[in-house]
């Protein structure tokens, strides 16, 4: 059974969830929200009285915009400690979005980004941004779209200690058939 909301029904339920202010956690997944629907939600994480920790929005089609929304609302006054907007669709745009707000994040520790077709050079920028004071604990990439600089700098990243092995799901090897780094699964 499946069930379909307008987006005005959509953001009237979570308009009247979220003024609530007990909400700690909201798990959408599988909803078809949009990038509009992200509005509400990115407007309760401005308040500094949300409650809400952890945001699983994970396969709906939030794309770029919907990034946008959540992560510039979350690095001016979020509380999340868990966001996953993996299966979204955000792609390199998305990605480059994360990467300019990733680091002002104070309070996010896990972010999952699986399967978004994110680009390499996307990519790259989150990674790099990790360089940046950042609290995160847990980075989720595997799925988007990688090349030999996304090895090299989690190379750099691992081997210098910025983060570890158990915070990344990839990793990097050395492919002698292609006498280079490539990005690999971590699990």
């Amino acid at each position: 059974m499946s069930l379909s909301l307008d987006t005005e029904k959509v953001i009237s339920v979570l308009g009247s969830l979220l003024m609530q202010n007990g909400l700690e956690e909201l798990t959408m997944e599988f909803c078809e929200l949009t990038a509009q629907d992200m509005e509400p939600i990115a407007e309760y994480l401005n308040r500094q009285k949300s409650k809400l920790r952890r945001l699983r929005l994970a396969c709906n089609k939030i794309g770029s915009d919907g990034a946008f929304f959540l992560l510039r609302s979350m690095s001016t006054g979020g509380q999340v400690d868990l966001l996953d907007i993996s299966q979204n669709a955000i792609g390199s745009h998305g990605g480059e979005w994360v990467a300019k707000y990733v680091s002002s994040c104070r309070m996010l520790h896990k972010l999952y980004l699986n399967n978004n077709n994110i680009g390499a050079d996307a990519i790259n920028k989150i990674l790099l941004s990790i360089k940046k004071r950042c609290k995160l604990e847990f980075l989720s990439l595997y799925g988007n779209h990688f090349n030999s600089c996304t090895a090299i700098i989690i190379r750099r990243l691992l081997n210098a200690e910025v983060v570890l092995q158990s915070e990344l799901d990839i990793s990097y090897t050395y492919d002698e058939s292609l006498q280079d780094y490539r990005v690999v699964p971590w699990r």
